[in-house]
């Protein structure tokens, strides 16, 4: 291909998407490079041409050739995973990072991520996930626990779970800083919005709309009792956590196609059915409890840990956060297990959840990982000294192998993208959630 004729399939590309909206700096200063012929232009392309035609080529050069540079000069601190060292590097170098498997957390706005809680912990003689008496790393197993456990899951199945990746993976990508990411965090909100009418009057939920510094806004739904609202000021409330990433991004081609199918579609969708599960079956928190779902914008951007740093900053007390990202792939001639990563983990929690695994799904669990040169948003909430555990669909070696690609679709993963699987992480989050919550509420 042409450079002329890249430059100008590039450009159609980045129109497809009206362009990027900057990470910083002046929105005005960025040339608008809308056409009404985007999409037109975009039929007529195939991914191979523009793949072929991007090697070799250097991410912001190009990026900077069809005019969505935008931010890219802008200084960051970057703490590069297996690396001892922060370095400072602009937008850009983080991109080129990023084509070149790299990943790493953006730690410029929160470098001291966890001081107020050590500072804490040394006043009280503790360590910060020791600041509350948690539940041991066993679950106790109730028959109150099994009882409303079975209750909750006794109906679940798949049909939400494929609309609502259908509809998810429509967007041409959910990059954080595009115009697409924006209108799916959008979509989100709104379809939760729809979700949680069906609350019951014994429950109070609230919705929240986290506002970073671009486009993409993170969503949090929390749940409590009806009483809740008459909650002393001072009476501490425990909050238990499950995230996912609502991104996706193309690491090589930043503004093409990403539909993030599993990573994080999957886990998107889980808590989307956690979330309807939750509310149909009418779950009500026991008193002092509060039970959160976390959709996160911007997790392929380096897992910048704003909420986190809020509920540090607040003294909020979290009990367990479980992040669900990559749930989906079973690759065939393999059995299905539950993978959970030994990185930047709280151990007692991991043990506390594959506890779980064993008491509630009919498949075993694994321990896995990739070392130091990946992560997800679990990070974020062990640096501020939360307890933090990371469970996924499998071994890392076995884990779908279109991330971060065009190609992270259910057509292209050739039915390695099981719905089955997905139901046993819906299981397994309903399990966490009931099971912390009655043996925390014992321990109060």
């Amino acid at each position: 291909m042409k450079t002329a004729l890249l430059l100008t399939a590039l450009v159609a590309l980045a129109n497809a998407q009206d362009a990027q909206i900057p990470l910083a700096g002046d929105a005005s200063l960025c040339a608008d490079v809308l056409s009404p012929d985007a999409f037109a232009a975009l039929s007529t392309l195939q991914s191979q041409e523009i793949l072929a035609a991007w090697q070799g080529r250097d991410v912001v050069d190009l990026l900077t050739e069809v005019g969505d540079a935008c931010g890219l000069d802008a200084v960051r601190l970057v703490q590069v995973f297996g690396e001892d060292e922060p370095r400072s590097m602009t937008e850009g170098d983080k991109l080129r990072l990023r084509a070149s498997g790299y990943e790493f957390m953006d730690i410029t706005d929160h470098p001291n991520l966890g001081a107020l809680r050590r500072a804490r912990a040394v006043a009280l003689d503790l360590s910060p996930v020791d600041l509350l008496n948690l539940p041991s790393s066993s679950p106790e197993i109730s028959i109150d626990a099994l009882r409303e456990i079975a209750r909750l899951t006794s109906d679940l199945d798949d049909a939400h779970l494929r609309q609502d990746i259908a509809n998810l993976t429509s967007f041409w990508t959910r990059s954080y800083r595009s115009p697409w990411g924006a209108r799916s965090s959008d979509w989100l909100h709104g379809y939760v919005t729809e979700i949680v009418k069906a609350a019951s009057p014994s429950v109070n939920v609230t919705i929240r709309r986290f506002q970073h510094a671009f486009p993409q806004k993170s969503l949090t739904v929390r749940i409590e009792g009806a009483a809740e609202k008459y909650r002393a000021p001072n009476d501490t409330q425990l909050i238990i956590i499950i995230g996912a990433h609502q991104d996706s991004l193309n690491y090589l081609l930043p503004f093409y196609r990403a539909p993030g199918t599993d990573d994080d579609g999957s886990g998107t969708v889980v808590l989307l059915h956690i979330l309807r599960t939750l509310m149909k079956q009418t779950f009500t928190p026991p008193a002092g409890m509060a039970i959160e779902l976390h959709w996160y914008a911007r997790k392929r951007a380096e897992c910048l840990g704003d909420i986190a740093a809020e509920y540090e900053r607040e003294d909020k007390e979290v009990l367990g956060m479980l992040q669900m990202d990559g749930l989906a792939v079973v690759k065939h001639g393999s059995v299905p297990r539950i993978g959970f990563f030994q990185d930047e983990v709280d151990k007692g929690l991991v043990d506390y959840v594959t506890g779980l695994v064993d008491a509630y799904l009919p498949v075993p669990w694994v321990l896995t990982g990739c070392g130091k040169r990946c992560g997800s948003d679990h990070m974020s909430w062990t640096r501020a000294g939360y307890r933090a555990a990371y469970v996924c669909e499998g071994p890392f070696e076995e884990m779908g192998e279109g991330y971060h690609t065009v190609n992270d679709t259910l057509e292209l993963l050739e039915g390695e993208y099981s719905f089955e699987h997905l139901l046993r992480f819906v299981k397994l989050g309903i399990s966490f959630i009931v099971e912390m919550s009655a043996s925390s509420a014992s321990h109060r």
